[in-house]
């Protein structure tokens, strides 16, 4: 029968970091600076997608068909704005920029790619992309001063570098920003703001995650200056993936009071009496933990396992900058973490949309087989018991109905696809991206939200090379429609 499907994707193949939505794509921006996917493959080539060029699929099934690279793995992709400009960034530390508009939007799955070198005349093919984030293209890299670049390394080392120092950056010119051991490499890099809350969430290869504040303390660094400890890994640990989270000013609060805590000793300094400011640091506390149950922290694993957890999981509780992770999912022997994320917790799952037989179906397939009925079955060599026997039979009752009766079921079918399909254009949605160039789309309300550090669930079936998360209520085309589980259907219909 016909089942709508919702949201999500998933891919493996290296460890790529969570690639963020670009810092102009709010939802008041003009509707021709469409949201588009730029992915890139083993070879150093890219192409640019719509994210609605995939169709939603349900949780736990196979990759969408279709390579996109013609052979080649897709090692990372993410989600930008066609104005945008690219801030490219190599393992070795090196960054420079890509004009969006620059790369032909491709009509078809097997379209044409875009070389590298086309893009920056002076690529050394030697170099390899590890990480990227989109900035606007009107606004000038000088002007930006209150925007930071927060670069991450294999290793757990970060370092925090303001947008304005990279005003040298010209097209087909690279800067190095980032100076790294010759046994580390950078990995990720995110997009941050000055003044603004802001988490920093790190998720390492084997499953573990750990949440700091990136406050005063976190300064900003020159070029050529030094790197400090983001987090503290094991021996036969790295860094897969970070991502940050906007929080509130309650989880700021409480983020401060552990901070305190834990460097000082333990007692308030200003002056206020202890049983007073114990009840308010439960008042605090207590905001803090319903404001963060709106929010959760997606991780996939390269076998195509995920889960969300909530932010107010015990687990998840932030913490100090350069300490250990806390385990936050299994994995089985040869898995390992590719990304994270923090994603809305919303679990709320639209029903599919189904077809006029279907409904139909559903509202009768526990009625009694009345005696004409299974004189109908036998003449038509079915048998009067089963799940099998009373589809057939409804099929056969549904194509017997008035013309008039079938209509009413053929407009709520229709009246069930419009309401899909504009749940789907309101919702987070994720594109996964396979180690042989494949593509999927899920909605991040499909992937189940568990409170235990428990191996998750199958989300796609491949290995997962790339995860990306594109923001609902953006800028998208509107000709996404939800798409249909599709099976071998009765010849009676």
């Amino acid at each position: 029968l016909p089942v709508v499907l919702c949201l999500e994707s998933l891919g493996s193949h290296r460890l790529p970091c969570f690639c963020a939505p670009s810092m102009a794509s709010d939802a008041g921006g003009s509707q021709l600076e469409q949201q588009c996917v730029l992915l890139f493959s083993d070879n150093q080539r890219l192409k640019r997608f719509r994210p609605t060029t995939w169709k939603v699929q349900g949780r736990g099934r196979a990759f969408s068909r279709g390579n996109t690279f013609d052979g080649e793995g897709l090692t990372d992709m993410t989600c930008c704005l066609d104005s945008d400009t690219l801030l490219a960034f190599t393992e070795d530390g090196l960054v420079f920029t890509i004009q969006v508009s620059g790369i032909p939007l491709a009509k078809k799955m097997n379209g044409s790619s875009t070389e590298l070198s086309d893009l920056v005349p002076e690529w050394d093919a030697g170099k390899r992309i590890v990480a990227f984030f989109a900035i606007p293209h009107q606004k000038s890299l000088a002007d930006v001063t209150d925007k930071f670049a927060l670069l991450v390394s294999e290793r757990g080392m970060a370092k925090k570098v303001s947008l304005d120092k990279l005003r040298g950056l010209r097209t087909g010119k690279a800067v190095q920003c980032m100076s790294l051991e010759p046994w580390d490499k950078l990995r990720c890099a995110h997009l941050i703001s000055e003044g603004q809350g802001q988490i920093l969430v790190c998720a390492t290869t084997q499953g573990y995650v750990l949440r700091f504040a990136i406050d005063k303390n976190f300064r900003s660094a020159s070029l050529t200056g030094p790197c400090v400890s983001a987090v503290r890994l094991r021996v036969t640990d790295r860094l897969a993936s970070v991502a940050v989270q906007d929080v509130t000013p309650e989880e700021l609060a409480v983020s401060s009071m552990a901070a305190q805590e834990l460097n000082g000793d333990g007692v308030f300094d200003d002056g206020s009496d202890q049983e007073g400011a114990a009840a308010e640091d439960e008042a605090v506390e207590a905001s803090a933990k319903k404001a963060s149950k709106t929010r959760c922290i997606l991780i996939i694993t390269a076998a195509g396992m995920g889960k969300r957890v909530s932010l107010s999981y015990a687990r998840m509780r932030l913490s100090n900058r350069g300490m250990h992770g806390r385990r936050a999912i299994r994995l089985a022997p040869q898995d390992r973490v590719v990304s994270v994320s923090v994603v809305t917790g919303e679990t709320k799952e639209l029903m599919p949309a189904r077809s006029a037989f279907s409904i139909f179906h559903a509202e009768h397939q526990n009625d009694e087989m009345k005696e004409n009925d299974i004189t109908a079955a036998y003449a038509n060599g079915n048998e009067t018991e089963g799940d099998a026997s009373r589809i057939k039979r409804n099929a056969l009752i549904f194509s017997r109905l008035p013309e008039e009766e079938r209509k009413v079921y053929r407009d709520r079918a229709h009246g069930r696809r419009l309401e899909a399909a504009e749940y789907y254009k309101r919702v987070e949605g994720l594109l996964i991206g396979s180690v042989d160039g494949r593509v999927s789309r899920l909605a991040v309300p499909s992937v189940p939200v568990m409170s235990t550090a428990c191996m998750g669930k199958s989300i796609i079936k491949g290995a997962v090379s790339a995860v990306c998360r594109f923001s609902p209520g953006g800028p998208l085309p509107d000709t996404a429609e939800p798409p249909q589980k599709r099976r071998k259907t009765l010849a009676l219909l």
